[in-house]
């Protein structure tokens, strides 16, 4: 009866109420294993929309524990962060906004993603935002500085030339490419749900090869489907749909124009993937919506080594990836004439701008696993600047010494108490960023559209973020 309930259950606005009691039931089990662990100075760091209220209830411990919060939160968001006219329609949405605020950083992979909560926070809460020195994004909240920040994550290089070294990677290489022969090869490796715009990447192969005649018979698309077993409904009919198309299309242009495997499990073993990326020319991304995909990434770099001629990434304009990677050819997958199109351009692109596309991506890619994401992450998190809610210029200000208290929270090691009507500057930056705000010199906007008039070729520099 479960199985069966887990395949069938759908979207049912009269079940939130249940679904979000369970969720606030998971996330209170979390906080009562975490809290009994914290110790005052620790670093929470708290992954992804699973724990999304997680920062709210440990600070509402530490409250009453300590008096005030003894720790410092970390809220990382791995998937995409819808827009506020969608988020408004959540009955919890407001719940899900303030438990994120309760962590002193909030991170996502995009600008994009940040920029949606951020409107969300304005919008539902009434929450603005500031832009401080270094391109760091602020927010005031009960009285304290919320950090949004937007970092990403590539491969891990160590783990990566472990596995191209080894030699199972070779013989299944070996074993790719007497199967494909002299055929040029798209790869996709994408989970089979309907966000994975699988549909759509097949239906912009089958235009490419009724609309350009001359790559019948010499393609080949290496297609994966990842079944996780997470949505069984919208996996069910993923999968129908996409075996039909591959149907579709080996009966019009021959069997081995589509090479397609299903594979149970969230992921394909590395040495699959990494055989497949040698052995293909172009990796195609037609997502929809997505989050962290670091797929594309190692694609670029199991193609960096110097036998191997550069391959090119065609990433869907709705993907993070497609933030992430210069040298990439974007596409609108709902676009499926555009799409073939820029699959052509890829096919018959010359190897000089092919290593030019893979150069503007190999200094990110190759030098940005997951310990310099973090660290990235934490300094960040130092650039905090925390005030008291009833702060003022006269308290600001302070006759110039520290008490025992602030020292205390400064070295970590406990809660800011909120009689301490003091500004705690948290490092040289954040001073700096005062600084900066004190002695900004505003635009002078007559004088910029007198120079504008005065001219007729004009080169317009916007900065971003500081």
């Amino acid at each position: 009866g479960g199985a069966k309930e887990r395949r069938t259950v759908g979207w049912d606005q009269r079940r939130i109420g249940g679904w979000w009691d369970a969720y606030l039931s998971v996330n209170r089990s979390f906080a009562d294993a975490v809290t009994a662990m914290l110790k005052p100075g620790d670093i929470l760091w708290i992954h992804d929309y699973h724990l999304s209220v997680l920062p709210n209830l440990v600070t509402d411990w530490e409250n009453l524990e300590y008096g005030g919060q003894v720790t410092k939160k970390v809220f990382f968001l791995h998937i995409p962060f819808c827009s506020s006219v969608v988020f408004k329609e959540l009955e919890c949405g407001g719940d899900v906004l303030e438990g994120m605020l309760s962590a002193d950083v909030i991170g996502f992979h995009t600008f994009d993603y940040a920029r949606h909560f951020l409107s969300c926070v304005k919008r539902l809460l009434g929450v603005g935002y500031e832009s401080l020195a270094g391109g760091l994004i602020g927010l005031r909240y009960r009285g304290r500085t919320v950090l949004v920040t937007m970092h990403s994550v590539s491969v891990e290089p160590v783990a990566v030339d472990r596995a191209l070294a080894s030699s199972p990677v070779e013989d299944r290489l070996g074993r790719y490419r007497a199967k494909y022969r002299d055929a040029t090869v798209i790869a996709g490796v994408d989970v089979a749900q309907s966000l994975s715009g699988i549909r759509y990447k097949l239906l912009a192969y089958e235009e490419l090869l009724d609309g350009y005649p001359i790559w019948r018979g010499r393609l080949v698309l290496a297609q994966r489907c990842l079944i996780p077993g997470a949505r069984p409904a919208d996996e069910t009919s993923t999968l129908r749909e996409v075996r039909s198309l591959v149907k579709r299309i080996r009966r019009k242009f021959g069997d081995l124009t589509v090479d397609y495997e299903e594979i149970h499990g969230s992921s394909l073993p590395i040495v699959e993937r990494l055989a497949l990326w040698r052995a293909s020319d172009l990796m195609v991304v037609s997502a929809v919506r997505e989050g962290l995909n670091l797929l594309p990434l190692e694609y670029i770099y199991a193609r960096e080594k110097p036998h191997s001629a550069p391959g090119i990434t065609v990433a869907s304009e709705f993907s993070a990836v497609c933030s992430e990677l210069n040298g990439a050819l974007r596409i609108n997958p709902f676009d499926v004439p555009g799409t073939a199109s820029v699959l052509d351009k890829a096919l018959t692109m010359d190897p000089q701008e092919r290593e030019g596309r893979r150069q503007r991506d190999l200094d990110f890619v190759t030098s940005s696993p997951s310990s310099k994401w973090a660290e990235k992450i934490l300094r960040d998190m130092k650039e905090v600047t925390l005030y008291d809610r009833d702060d003022d210029d006269s308290d600001a200000e302070g006759d110039g010494n520290n008490s025992d208290d602030e020292m205390d929270y400064l070295n970590g090691g406990g809660a800011m108490l909120p009689r301490e009507k003091k500004k705690v500057i948290d490092s040289t930056s954040a001073f700096l960023a005062r600084e900066t705000a004190l002695n900004f010199s505003h635009l002078d906007g007559d004088a910029v559209m007198q120079a504008y008039h005065k001219t007729s070729r004009r080169v317009l520099v916007l900065d971003f973020n500081g």
